[in-house]
């Protein structure tokens, strides 16, 4: 299953986000995570609809920043090549790719802040899922506005 992949990448033709992500506003997400969830998370499962003026064949890309508690601990860009409408792309970060994350779980909550930065296309939609070890710790976080 996902929690045990070392990495998920994939990309549909279409706009719809599945039911499990919790859905954002916007291309950046923010929340928080209790401390008893330090040990039991997994992953992070991030969904993103990118959007593209209809009519045209592009080369798009994305940027992904992830910080916890202000510290980054993922930056990629990730190209999609010959898009002629708008994708969903979902995208699994299990936690050894989190940046010696370890380090930055501290106090009694921790924050989680995503960044999206889309070239030659727009983020239409965006969501993301903590995976845990017990599915219904997936959704114990707090959404920051």
């Amino acid at each position: 299953g996902l929690p045990k992949m070392r990495r998920a990448d994939v990309r549909l033709i279409g706009g719809e986000m599945p039911e499990w992500f919790l859905h954002c506003k916007e291309d950046s997400i923010s929340f928080m995570i209790p401390q008893d969830l330090y040990d039991k998370f997994l992953g992070l499962a991030l969904c993103v609809v990118l959007g593209l003026e209809e009519g045209k064949v592009v080369d798009a890309s994305c940027e992904i920043q992830i910080f916890v508690n202000g510290r980054r601990v993922i930056w990629q860009e990730t190209a999609f090549y010959s898009l002629e409408s708008d994708n969903v792309w979902l995208r699994y970060f299990p936690r050894p790719q989190l940046y010696e994350v370890e380090k930055d779980l501290r106090d009694e909550w921790s924050q989680f802040q995503v960044s999206l930065r889309p070239s030659r296309a727009s983020v239409k939609k965006c969501g993301f899922r903590l995976i845990c070890a017990q599915r219904e710790d997936d959704t114990r976080v707090v959404l920051q506005h």
